[in-house]
């Protein structure tokens, strides 16, 4: 009985080409141990080298346009790719008019609670997106689009349900506010417990992980490969 669906999981992968969504989080031509973590961060030179080899390959799109046709596709023979950044650096900034040159649509997951520029994430130096920031961004540039990644940056693994659910709710009103705001929700440190998911599902969000995994089809989730 197990090897129906392996032959199944088979025949899909040889109907559908997977959809490569990425991960990334600090971008800038210098790295400063003062602001930034070794673990995820890439030089500026380094990512465009990156994203330039990755587009002779596959073809970037949004990550909800790569949700319509992980939901829709029956056939799928064509290479995507999807960016997506983490938890709202100001060093996103360095890369952004470049893609937008390129034609290359990325998705920010922001913790709202940081964008007043007062409130800081576990260093005081870290450099972050505020308000205006995020405005300016989204009013230049329409390759950008915007989606939760909860309230703070607090691991999800560490809050009830209850917790879980108020940071989600304060965290979309809050981004509602903006233009693109996108409906996904992407797991700080991509940690999850399943209840979290069915709060999501009700409020109509998607969840995001971080596991390293390609996508083929869309089964309750979206999973992303980590760039830097």
């Amino acid at each position: 009985m197990n090897l129906i669906p392996k032959i199944l999981h088979k025949l899909m992968k040889l109907r559908l080409q997977p959809i490569r969504v990425l991960c990334f989080h600090q971008v800038s031509d210098v790295f400063d141990p003062e602001s930034m973590w070794k673990c995820d961060w890439m030089s500026t030179e380094d990512f465009k080298t990156k994203i330039s080899d990755l587009q002779s390959e596959y073809a970037f799109i949004s990550l909800q346009d790569a949700y319509d046709k992980l939901k829709h596709d029956l056939f799928r023979k064509k290479k995507y790719a999807v960016l997506t950044a983490d938890d709202g650096w100001s060093s996103i900034m360095n890369v952004i008019p470049w893609l937008a040159e390129k034609n290359i649509p990325i998705t920010l997951f922001i913790n709202p609670l940081y964008l007043d520029g007062i409130h800081k994430q576990e260093r005081e130096t870290e450099k972050l997106l505020t308000k205006e920031d995020l405005q300016e961004i989204l009013q230049k540039y329409p390759n950008v689009s915007i989606a939760s990644h909860g309230w703070n940056h607090v691991d999800t693994l560490k809050i009830s349900s209850e917790e879980f659910e108020d940071s989600m709710r304060k965290s979309e009103d809050t981004l509602s506010s903006f233009n693109r705001k996108v409906p996904f929700y992407a797991f700080t440190y991509g940690h999850y417990k399943p209840e979290f998911i069915k709060i999501l599902n009700r409020a109509n969000l998607i969840p995001i992980l971080i596991n390293g995994k390609k996508n083929y089809k869309f089964e309750g989730v979206i999973d992303r490969e980590e760039l830097a």
